[in-house]
């Protein structure tokens, strides 16, 4: 009754001033104040930061406030893959996608993913898409990430399914190093940094990791 009687007293513009007070006093990122985009933005600058954990938090919170926000789920997808959890970075990866994601990011941190998990078939088809949508691709959230590293995830995946696929590792090599100089047919080039191996797998594993 007490407060009622208060607000009573008060009159609606002071009413509205304290309520507008109460809101501008409210922690950043500790309440449904903030949007989805803010969350993500702050995500992304702990992402850059290295702090994934943290990251990740900041883009549950962005997608808890809108679930069709793209960039959430892609930053999710990127916080998991570097805290290890690729199974849950493939989901949000995909969500990303599915809500309509306008970069090949989702792709390249799919064609990591499954590299690692390993997934060698879908490694490769999502380096190829990524490949497909931007020859010159560059993570701009890491631009250490690029078309390069799609090519060397390619050629690694061909790799690792074995004999049959060597031409097609070969094939991804000889883009990104055109004097590699390797031949699966001639043990005479199996020559790595002036070291002669005794396989084609070998001479191409080691040109690969150079």
């Amino acid at each position: 009754m007490q407060t009622w009687k208060r607000m009573q007293t008060w009159g609606a513009g002071a009413l509205i001033a304290a309520l507008l007070l109460t809101a501008c006093g409210k922690d950043k990122g500790t309440d449904s104040g903030t949007t989805a985009a803010e969350e993500t933005a702050d995500g992304w600058v702990d992402f850059a930061a290295g702090s994934y954990t943290a990251a990740r938090t900041h883009f549950l919170a962005a997608i808890s406030r809108d679930d069709g926000f793209a960039d959430a789920y892609n930053g999710l997808g990127w916080s998991q893959a570097f805290l290890n959890n690729l199974s849950e970075a493939v989901t949000a990866f995909n969500n990303a996608k599915t809500n309509g994601l306008t970069t090949p990011d989702a792709d390249a941190g799919l064609a990591v993913v499954y590299r690692d998990l390993p997934n060698y078939p879908l490694a490769v088809t999502s380096a190829q898409a990524v490949l497909t949508a931007n020859p010159s691709y560059v993570f701009s959230r890491l631009t250490s990430l690029n078309y390069e590293d799609m090519r060397l995830i390619m050629a690694q995946a061909y790799y690792r399914q074995g004999e049959d696929l060597f031409d097609e590792a070969q094939a991804q090599l000889n883009i990104l190093d055109p004097a590699n100089g390797l031949n699966p047919g001639n043990a005479a080039t199996w020559v790595v940094d002036s070291v002669t191996y005794g396989t084609y797998a070998e001479a191409l594993l080691m040109d690969e990791s150079g």
